[in-house]
């Protein structure tokens, strides 16, 4: 192979490892976007009011934010794997339970109230 020819091919060879390892590199602002989101689904999750409607209203729109993210597919930083996505899709079920009681109990606490005249 001429020296033209090989000094082209290492070229395209390069460029095609480094366009390849800069798309597997971690996203750390799209990491760190998911981890917020997901401390602020299990506050949301940990309050013991609904707020006539706006809590639940909260977590549907951090979860669809935390779809997107998955849909992105961005690299997750090394060791750290896609169970957390998973986790949260276990939570789903448990999460929609939970609004259901306090709901029931919100409910409960009103006609209480409209009982006593307030």
């Amino acid at each position: 192979m001429k020296p033209v020819a090989l000094a082209a091919t290492l070229a395209t060879l390069v460029t095609a490892l480094a366009a390849s390892t800069a798309a597997a590199q971690v996203d750390i602002n799209m990491y760190n976007a998911q981890v917020n989101l997901e401390a602020a689904w299990e506050q949301l999750q940990a309050s013991p009011y609904d707020y006539h409607g706006h809590r639940r209203k909260a977590l549907d729109n951090v979860g669809k934010a935390l779809e997107e993210l998955h849909k992105a597919a961005f690299t997750y930083p090394p060791g750290k794997e896609q169970k957390d996505w998973q986790k949260y899709q276990k939570n789903i079920e448990k999460q929609q339970q939970r609004e259901e009681k306090l709901e029931r109990k919100e409910l409960k606490r009103e006609d209480e109230l409209e009982e006593r005249g307030h």
